[in-house]
């Protein structure tokens, strides 16, 4: 056996040997489309088998006797009939890429099929006719001078099925167009070559070549085709958990009419879905310029921080603030990031090595304060639950303060700030079920208000009202209540009559430090006396030390 014809087969062999390893692999990979995988692999298959059927026919050929006669007729009707199928089988499975979701191929879709049948029929024929080639006495294969008629045939029948890849090139992704035209244009470039130079066997070759181009092709656009629908149903999963999370978060927020509670619920909510150590709110307090950590939620053993964060100035968080304004979040994945920042020493102190903030936004989009967490282990990459949500904490937040400003209107005083009678009066209907053990009471009067009034005018009153309730407030910030114009209460529980007795000589330089000439009448007694009792005794105590000093300013004036 010459070189020549040594590489042939070699070359042959080794095609038809990656090819049926192509075989093997698509029958273990479950994940290809059942149709789809089952072409490939019989194109596969059929390729081999016409590979190896080269192979042989090269091996026979001018070998003596007829079963090598034999073998070489049946060795080129595989190869030239399999060259026929491999282009059915090719059609075949474009088809089920161009048309999977239409019932019926086109009619114009069919060619391919009629050539492809037509070509079949005429090897059938050229068995016994010599159309193609002949076999002759020395079993030597030869073309026939009609040879050109079977790569005339398989030219038209490849231009056709490039004719409709072009034709519906939208239906399919730019690499398996590249690669279902190079397996065309591959073996058609190589037919003119060998139509010219006889005694290699390239066309075979390069079937081969094509057919596993297209194994490599198929199976990693389907692996790039699994990995973004596991990607999509990731993103899916993280969405619907994201969701999911927002729902809760949104229900604990409105099915709880204490707005703290929701919102340290939320925190402790959001701390398990980013698995992190901490997850808190800071407010910008506008007036003094600082930030103040005002809810915190930290998971077992992580050292709580709300305590130690009440006035921290907005400067050291600057950076953030300019992403902040920008409506984005602040993200550090590393606490190097904010090396030579203010922030920097701060968050190393809280031993702080991952952080994710979002702004608080209110309507008009300014920035009213952060929600951040600590050291996420998962999702800290996307902020979409923190933007989501804040919103709704906003809300709830502006909610608390309504409620404070009500509170503040309904229990405060508007000139002094000390609490009104409405507080006064429901602090004394508490006790009529929860009796304090020891009470201490106090009854107060401004003396000369009214001629302060009649004199200087009622701003000036009111600058005495001040004045007193000042010095109230002083001592008793809690327990101060102003139930009339120059009337005030003080009602201390559970104190003891030392302390009580040591507040009110306090209160009493407190007002003369202010220049306040007020009438104290105090009491102190234990449970066995009901509190208006108690305040009836007081305020008795306190008109007879004004009577005092009424007969004290007549006699001042005689």
């Amino acid at each position: 056996m010459g070189a020549q014809r040594l590489v042939n087969v070699a070359l042959l062999l080794w095609g038809g040997a990656f090819c049926l390893i192509a075989v093997i692999c698509l029958c273990v990979n479950r994940e290809y489309g059942r149709e789809k995988r089952n072409d490939l692999i019989w194109m596969e298959l059929v390729t081999a088998v016409v590979l190896f059927s080269d192979a042989g026919a090269w091996g026979v050929q001018g070998t003596p006797g007829e079963m090598s006669r034999f073998l070489m007729y049946f060795t080129n009707l595989i190869v030239y009939g399999g060259l026929y199928l491999v282009l059915l089988l090719f059609h075949r499975y474009v088809c089920c890429y161009l048309f999977e979701k239409e019932k019926e191929v086109p009619v114009h879709a069919r060619v391919v099929e009629l050539i492809g049948c037509g070509g079949l029929l005429l090897v059938v024929v050229s068995q016994f006719s010599d159309l193609y080639y002949y076999i002759d006495a020395q079993n030597v294969y030869h073309r026939s001078e009609t040879f050109p008629i079977s790569m005339l045939i398989l030219l038209v029948g490849m231009l056709a099925e490039l004719s409709l890849l072009i034709e519906y090139r939208d239906r399919l992704t730019r690499g398996r167009l590249v690669a279902m035209c190079v397996c065309l244009l591959l073996p058609v470039s190589v037919a003119g070559v060998q139509f010219v130079q006889e005694g290699i066997s390239m066309i075979d070759l390069s079937l081969g070549v094509a057919m596993l181009l297209l194994f490599v092709v198929a199976t990693t656009s389907r692996n790039r085709e699994l990995a973004k629908a596991e990607k999509i149903k990731e993103q899916i999963r993280e969405r619907l958990e994201i969701e999911t999370t927002l729902n809760r978060c949104v229900a604990k927020l409105s099915s709880n009419n204490d707005v703290d509670a929701g919102i340290s619920n939320l925190l402790e909510t959001i701390n398990g879905y980013f698995a992190a150590d901490r997850t808190y709110i800071f407010e910008i307090d506008f007036s003094r310029n600082v930030l103040v950590n005002t809810y915190e939620y930290v998971r077992g053993q992580v050292t709580a921080q709300k305590d130690n964060l009440q006035e921290v100035p907005v400067e050291v968080i600057d950076v953030w603030m300019q992403s902040f304004r920008k409506k984005e979040a602040y993200y550090i994945p590393n606490l190097e990031q904010e090396r030579g920042l203010p922030s920097y020493e701060m968050l190393q102190e809280q031993q702080v090595r991952r952080l994710l903030a979002v702004p608080l936004l209110k309507e008009n989009e300014s920035v009213i304060g952060f929600m951040g967490v600590d050291n996420p282990t998962e999702h800290y990459e996307d902020a979409t639950l923190l933007a989501s949500i804040q919103f709704f904490i906003t809300n709830s937040i502006e909610r608390r303060k309504q409620q404070q400003h009500l509170e503040q209107l309904s229990y405060h005083d508007t000139l002094t700030g000390l609490y009104n009678r409405n507080k006064y009066v429901e602090v004394i209907e508490k006790t009529r079920t929860v009796r304090p053990e020891q009470v201490g009471a106090m009854y107060i009067d401004l003396n000369g208000l009214k001629k302060v009034n009649d004199q200087q005018g009622h701003r000036a009153g009111d600058d005495l009202i001040m004045r007193a309730a000042q010095a109230i407030a002083a001592v008793f910030p809690e327990d101060a209540y102003r139930v009339g114009g120059d009337e005030f209460v003080v009602l201390q529980l559970d104190v003891s009559e030392a302390e009580f007795e040591q507040k009110t000589q306090l209160l009493r330089q407190k007002m003369q430090e202010k220049q306040v000439n007020a009438s104290i009448g105090t009491i102190w007694r234990r449970e066995e006396d009901e509190l208006e009792e108690l305040l009836k005794k007081a305020d008795e105590r306190m008109y007879r030390e004004k009577k005092q000093y009424h007969s004290t300013e007549a006699d001042a004036y005689a």
